[in-house]
């Protein structure tokens, strides 16, 4: 919340900042808290980038394309 009481607009992260933080993080780089610091969200937005990249990977290798989009529909904006 801003000091005002109304709810801050969330922030919308670009497809690519959204993979730069998942390896960042995949890769030890930076840690999770680290990371939503950097790049000014939630702690819970970096977990739900990491599920979602796992989940739309194992969809994607399963050969699953439907699941693919809906598991990119979790995401504001659609991806």
């Amino acid at each position: 919340m801003t000091e005002n009481g109304a709810r801050r607009r969330p922030r919308v992260l670009s497809a690519e900042t959204k993979w730069e933080i998942f390896l960042q993080v995949t890769s030890r780089e930076i840690t999770q808290a680290d990371a939503a610091r950097k790049w000014h969200v939630d702690v819970s937005t970096i977990i739900g980038i990491r599920r979602t990249v796992k989940d739309a990977a194992m969809a994607a290798l399963q050969g699953k394309v439907c699941v693919f989009n809906e598991v990119l529909s979790g995401f504001p904006n659609g991806a």
